[in-house]
């Protein structure tokens, strides 16, 4: 390398470095339900991870800290004479605490094949159940496959062979 190319490369490592700096946060920087979109504040917490493990099974213990544990899932409320399902999943805070708080954590056994390839692209893709571009429940119950043959109307995973190249 000459000389001359090395002021030139700094230079152009400031200037991305600049850029980088200048455009941080100038994406997604607000909530938007419409979208399935909520930033959080603190955008990071403490997560406590203990694992144990004897020959055949392998135990995960989570513990973060939380101003009011949200611990339930499906609940049904007595009102005016029959039971009715109260909460949902929502984008943002659950007031009520009627939807539980999660972490997910995949894990490789070794049974699911090119598992280290795909990892989590199996459950975090295009067109997935609470993304931005989640795909229509309408368009999901007349698919021939998730809707007609299994009864779903939301995508939950994507199976490699379902992609147009599994190359991808």
């Amino acid at each position: 390398m000459s000389d001359k190319a090395i002021p030139l490369l700094l230079a152009g490592g400031l200037v991305g470095l600049g850029l980088a700096w200048v455009t941080q946060g100038s994406g997604v920087i607000h909530d938007d339900q419409a979208r399935n979109l909520y930033i959080p504040d603190p955008l990071t917490m403490p997560l406590q991870v203990k694992v144990a493990h004897d020959e055949e099974r392998i135990w995960f213990r989570y513990r973060w800290p939380t101003e009011r544990p949200h611990i339930y899932h499906d609940m049904l409320r007595y009102t005016d004479g029959g039971w009715v399902r109260h909460g949902a999943s929502t984008v943002g805070p659950q007031p009520e605490g009627t939807y539980e708080d999660r972490v997910t954590m995949l894990v490789d056994d070794g049974g699911v094949p090119d598992f280290g390839r795909y990892g989590g692209y199996v459950t975090v893709g295009d067109r997935m159940r609470f993304f931005s571009d989640e795909a229509p429940a309408e368009a999901v119950a007349t698919h021939p496959y998730l809707g007609e043959t299994l009864g779903q109307t939301e995508v939950r995973k994507h199976l490699p062979e379902t992609r147009r190249d599994v190359a991808e």
